[in-house]
């Protein structure tokens, strides 16, 4: 499963944020998707996660369909997560001692829902399927931009093995120089 995000789309609604904080994280103040922003800063649940790599405990693991996940019952509240994930994806819970992070609404995915955030996007920013048919529609989108004359980039060099693809104009859009 994979999720493609279109920056180029993003209105800032929030409505994706609403819909993470009411589906998953009632009794949580931190919505586990972080999109204050039309940049995401939610889990990519990476190819090769490092927070999965450095858990003690085994708690974060990467399931079959490709969501990096986490048994509550094994954390040890260590933190290791939050320092080794590279994008910053993870928040921490203080009163549960534990890591809060996306994790697809995979309870809805056990149902044949999407996640939440999908659910509600009102412009259709962010999509979420199977692998082949997300990259399609990736490459797709990327086409239709550049045939408008738009730029069109994807975020990151592994975004066609991460479980998150993220389609923007410019890095510098979103506040990154990469030439400095």
């Amino acid at each position: 499963m994979k999720m493609l995000i279109d920056t180029t789309l993003c209105i800032e609604c929030q409505a994706c944020v609403v819909a993470c904080l009411q589906e998953n994280s009632r009794e949580n103040p931190w919505p586990r998707i972080k999109a204050c922003t039309s940049f995401p800063k939610n889990c990519r649940h990476c190819a090769e996660p490092a927070c999965t790599a450095f858990c003690p405990s085994g708690a974060l693991k990467k399931t079959e369909a490709g969501v990096v996940t986490w048994e509550e019952e094994l954390c040890l509240g260590c933190k290791l997560c939050l320092s080794f994930c590279p994008f910053g994806s993870v928040n921490f819970d203080l009163e549960r001692g534990q890591p809060v992070k996306c994790l697809f609404c995979s309870e809805r995915l056990k149902t044949g829902l999407e996640p939440a955030c999908t659910a509600v996007c009102p412009t259709g920013a962010r999509v979420f399927g199977e692998e082949e048919e997300i990259e399609k529609l990736a490459r797709d989108k990327m086409a239709e931009l550049k045939g408008k004359g738009r730029k069109a980039i994807f975020f990151n060099t592994d975004a066609h093995r991460d479980g998150i693809i993220i389609l923007m104009e410019s890095e510098e859009e979103h506040g990154f120089n990469l030439g400095v």
